[in-house]
């Protein structure tokens, strides 16, 4: 072994640890924050989606209007505890 190899292995060793130490002190709360970034993006996808059901619904009553037809599509009610009752068990 050269000279000084094995202080500079120790060195690395030990920098190795120090680095280990720091991402297992600071990884659950990145894993935290990146779980409650997720949760917010699929609660604004699930938003978007709803408007869409919604304009969808609206075109297709307004196309069954134009045709002279009787619609048989009901716009979907965000509101409706009926309908978030369904989401919840889903």
């Amino acid at each position: 072994m050269r000279a000084g190899a094995a202080d500079r292995i120790a060195a690395a060793a030990e920098a190795q640890d120090g680095t280990w130490a720091d991402f297992r002190r600071r990884s659950p709360a990145l894993i935290a924050e990146a779980q409650r970034l997720l949760q917010a993006r699929l609660e604004h996808t699930g938003a978007v989606l709803g408007q869409v059901g919604t304009a969808w619904a609206a075109e297709a009553q307004a196309r069954d209007a134009l045709a002279g037809r009787r619609s048989e599509v009901d716009p979907p009610r965000p509101d409706d505890p009926a309908d978030r009752a369904d989401d919840e068990g889903a």
